[in-house]
Parts: structure tokens; sequence; C-alpha cells
């Protein structure tokens, strides 16, 4: 079973999936693989005027341009119930919304029969659970664990897959496959009523895909396509679990395999498609998480049956600098771009953002190298890809990183962050910020965003504190909302440093700058950072002026100051930042500073 990606490198790993026997799965609730959803946007293509059709193009044409400062809601806290979590709980999967503004998703525990739910939270911020997995008991055969975001099509209906469960069990693969599954919805309300449309390991060995952890897409005649991290034709060359596949499945419920991942030497085509897929023209789009020319992952273009091109083989570069491990849907942009995230990877190993441009070949561009800031404070582990607004900002989540906060799960809880068309990376939001991380911690999907602009997205723990599940807290539906709205709120005065030419191991003048919470609530400072030939000086306390220190805080309304100094140790033009980490929605926050130095 797959046990990959995690925490800068290495999840913990708590075993959900090594699951040998029935007995096993029955055991298998309090525990999880914290290996990230893999598809941060629908992808179904549909009528965007239609009440229930959720319009995703490889674009996301409908998303606004936003500003960089967001207030946090929690919009529902995983299970609530003392004792039992009917409602579900570690939501790994993403969210969808539908016109009328009602999120849709899945939880991988929890529900009736604690293995699984789908969820629908409404506008008030009310859950219904509209299907609870496994009520008659083991082997679970309408499915178990799910853990890839839904797609819905014109008449409201849901589809997805499920890790386990099916009508497969046998003494070799004892929790079944995996499902793909419909959920339609009942004339006048009522309960959801499930149908199984396809259950994996229906050949020998797998060889028609096993294990399916994320998101499908739909065409216009209703075929389902997705992929398998596990099974696949070419079980013997991936030590005898398969490289994984991309399958086709018809409205007869017919299953295809279009391709078979590890069909070439060393897996050079790449294995382990955990993502779902994009189609442009036919054609299918995804990344593979191993596998490929230096086994660092791939991005992989299907053709037709058996014909797979592999676009991009990660680790190219010497020390992965070009990222590793991709297990994120990508997105397209009009001119043909490819864009997604890797978990691992980049200039500091916590994974990048990353770009594609066709041609021949393809090349790569890095965006965004995450641990760029002191601590991690920019997040780490971004493994839910990233949206696209018609403005050509990219939006997403890192698992890791952000506030170091003893009460997460590993004192890192996670961030959400923009980065925009000039490269400038921001983080939107802290997880972790209250008390008891009651505002989430680890979002691991991808975000979604309506057209006022605001975004919403799920994490895995966090929320209510509640015992029952095995580290705490159960997981949150979050809402981020541009442009404040209360708590603190940073600005600096001014926004960069520029200092002159300077000697060459000699020390400027003092350069002052203010802070100021201009929100409506105290601002907590937890760090003050400097890179580069620059250093911070003591500021010194009067009536007037209040020094900026690590572990202070600051009223709404007022101020601080720092003071910074340079000191080159060599030639040219030289630059450092200073990075605040604190409690504001926008932390942290980074003020640039250049010199140069002169003999």
């Amino acid at each position: 079973m797959r046990t990959h990606i995690g925490r800068l490198g290495t999840f913990t790993l708590i075993s959900l999936l090594s699951l040998l026997s029935f007995a096993a799965l029955a055991g298998a609730q309090d525990d999880i693989v914290k290996q990230p959803n893999a598809s941060p946007m629908l992808m179904l293509r549909g009528n965007a005027g239609d009440p229930h059709q959720i319009e995703a193009k490889t674009e996301a044409a409908n998303l606004a341009g936003v500003p960089s400062t967001y207030t946090e809601k929690v919009i529902y806290s995983f299970c609530p119930a003392p004792t039992t979590c009917p409602d579900g709980y570690y939501p790994y999967a993403g969210l969808i919304q539908d016109t009328a503004g009602n999120l849709y998703g899945a939880a991988a525990l929890g529900g009736k029969y604690d293995f699984g739910a789908v969820y629908k939270v409404d506008t008030s911020g009310n859950e219904t659970v509209l299907y609870s997995f496994c009520p008659a008991g083991l082997p679970c055969t309408d499915g178990a664990f799910p853990r890839g975001s839904l797609i819905m099509d014109s008449a409201g209906n849901l589809y997805g897959t499920t890790y386990l469960g099916g009508a497969n069990s046998s003494a070799n693969h004892g929790t079944g496959g995996g499902t793909v599954f419909k959920l339609a919805p009942a004339q006048g309300g009522g309960p959801w009523t499930e149908t199984v449309l396809y259950s994996f390991c229906s050949e020998s060995n797998c060889t028609d895909g096993e294990e399916p952890a994320s998101a499908l897409i739909m065409d216009a005649a209703g075929n389902l396509y997705g992929t398998t991290p596990a099974g696949g034709a070419n079980t013997a060359a991936d030590g005898g679990t398969g490289g994984g596949t991309v399958f086709e499945l018809d409205t007869t419920g017919h299953e295809t395999v279009l391709y078979s991942f590890c069909s070439q030497m060393n897996c050079a085509d790449g294995y382990e498609p955990e993502a779902g897929l994009i189609e442009v023209a036919g054609n299918f789009y995804g990344t593979t998480a191993k596998g490929g020319a230096n086994n660092g992952g791939t991005v992989f273009e299907v053709e037709g049956v058996a014909q797979e091109t592999v676009l991009y083989s990660f680790c190219s570069v010497s020390g992965c600098t070009d990222g590793d491990e991709p297990t994120a849907a990508l997105i397209q942009d009009l001119a043909g771009n490819l864009y997604s995230t890797t978990g691992v990877g980049g200039a500091n190993g916590a994974g990048t953002i990353f770009e594609l441009h066709p041609g021949t070949p393809w090349t790569e561009t890095v965006l965004y190298s995450f641990c760029s800031f002191p601590k991690c404070a920019d997040g780490a582990v971004p493994a839910g890809g990233v949206i696209r607004d018609k403005a050509g900002n990219l939006y997403g989540t890192a698992a890791d990183g952000g506030n170091l906060n003893s009460t997460c799960v590993d004192s890192q809880c996670g961030t959400a962050f923009e980065l925009d068309t000039t490269g400038h990376y921001t983080v939107l939001y802290s997880f972790c910020s209250a008390t008891n991380c009651t505002d989430g911690d680890e979002p691991v999907a991808g975000l979604i965003q309506d057209s006022a602009g605001n975004l919403f997205g799920t994490t895995i723990f966090g929320g209510n504190s509640n015992s029952n599940c095995s580290l705490g807290s159960c997981g949150t539906v979050f809402e981020l909302v541009p442009g404040g709205g209360g708590g603190p709120t940073v600005t600096l005065s001014p926004t960069a440093l520029k200092f002159g030419k300077t000697l060459v191991g000699k020390t400027s003048a003092a350069k002052k700058v203010k802070l100021t919470n201009s929100g409506t609530a105290t601002l907590d400072i937890t760090t003050i950072a400097v890179s580069g030939d620059f250093a911070l000086e003591t500021v010194k306390k009067t009536k007037k002026v209040t020094p900026c220190v690590d572990g202070g805080t600051v009223a709404a309304g007022a101020s601080c100051e720092i003071a910074v100094t340079f000191t080159p140790q060599q030639t040219g033009t030289l630059t450092g930042n200073v990075t605040f980490t604190d409690n504001a929605g926008n932390s942290p926050q980074q003020l640039p500073l250049t010199g140069t130095g002169k003999n």
C-alpha cells in the first residue's frame, strides 16, 4: 500500500492503508496515512449556466482577482459529538461548490459506520451527511475511505472514488481495490442513493487498477476518467503492486485501462499517479509521484490507448531544486502552460510551485520554493496544487509550516498562499493562529474560489477538540474572506529599505521602520528575523516610540518600530529581508532590504 510524501519529505505515517485483511480494515478507523488529496480543482466540463453544473475549465476563468489580506472563518468543525463522529472526520478531499453556494466534500473517516462519508455544508454552516460508507458491514462492497474530491453533473448527481472496499475481495486482497461511485439525490429530499459504478481489482493482479485516490473528470457524453496509483498491467515492475493506471469508465460501467504505468525500463514513464487528470482536446494530462528519468516523478500526456509521453521528469537538476514528487492535479492557462506543485524538492527541499511551458522539449520554471522564510513561516509541503484567477494569480495551501505552535500536530500548522504574476509570494493565512487550533490545522487539499474572491478549503486536523479523533481534533471546512474584516492586520512604513554605498566591513547608520496594527484586535508578534548583510539594532523605548520585539504585542491602532543597519561583507549590490511572524491574517510580512558594498 502507498505511504509517501510528507512533512519536508516524510509525513508522519499512521497507516490507514497497510491493510491485509478485513479484520485490519475494520480496525483502521483511527489510523490514517497522511498522504494528500491530489485534486485541488473540480475538472468537469459543462454549461456554467446550469444550476447544478459546476464549471471548471482548464483555466478557471470565473475566479476573481483578490487582495492579499484575508480573514479566516471556520464554517464547520467535524466531530462535535463527544464519543462518535457520524458527521465524518479527517476531510482529506477538497471541496466543490454549487451555484447556490453549498459546499460538498468527503471525509476519509467517520460517518455513521466509521468508514468515511460524503457531506454537504450549506451557506449557513449546517452540515448534512449525504452518505455513510459500509452500511452493510464488512467487506464494504459499497466502498470505504473516500479521499478524492467529488464532481457533480447537470442533474445534481455526485461522483467520486473510494480508496478501498468494493466487490472484489479475496485472500490476496482482503480490503477490496476501491470503487467509483455515484450518489443521486432523492426527489423531494430524503436519503441520497449510492450506486457503485465500478469495483477495482476485477481482473487478475488488479491489472484494471487499484486504490483510486483522486477526483474524476467527465466528458460531454458522461464517460468518467481518472487514475489509480497502484495496479495496472505491470505488477512485477513495481514490487508486485503495479505502477498505476489512467482509466476510462463509460456510461455502461465498462472500464478501459488507457495506460498502465511502469511500462518502460526503470519506470521511466513514471509510476504512482496520485492526482486526477485534466483533458485538453481529447488528450489527458497528469502527474506521477515517482518514476521518470530521475525517479522524482513526472508530468505526462496520454493520447489514445497505451500512448504516453513524459513531458517532464523531476529531479532533473542537482538536489532536485526543480521539484520532487508531484502529487497534485495540473491546471492550464490559455497559452497552454501547465501549473501545479511538488510536495518536496525545490531550493529548500520543502516543495515548489512550478510552470511547464509547451515546446520540444517542454521546459520547466520553478515559480516558488517553499521554506524561503525563516523557520518555514511561508509554509512547506504544498500537496494540494494551485488554482488560477483570471488575472493570472495562483492560490493554494501548504500542509506544513506557518505558525510555530505547539498545539499543532507537529508544531507547524500550514498556510494558505497567493503567488501573483510578478512572482511575489504572500501568506494569506497561517493556520493554528487560534488557541488549540480551533481555526484548523494542516490544509492538505487545495482551495476553490467563488466569484466574490472568497477562498474555501479543508484542514484534516484542528477545529473542535475531541478525543474521539486519534490526534484530538477532527478537521474543518473553512472560508478565507478577502479584505480583512476583523483581527489584527500589519502594515509597514516604509515598505522597503534601501541603503546607500557602504564600505565593506563598515556599518551604516540605522534606518527605522514602523509597524502598525491597522486591524481590530491585538497583534501578537512571534519572531522578527533579518537576513543577508543586515542586522536589527535596539530601539530605545520613549513616550512616543515603542520597540517591536519577539513575543511582544501591539494593540489595535498602535505601532512599534525596528531599526536596521547594513554591514556589507563584499562589494556589489546585496539584498536581504526583515520577516515578521505574527497572528495577523497576512503573516508573515517581509520587508525587502538592499544595499551596495564598496571598497
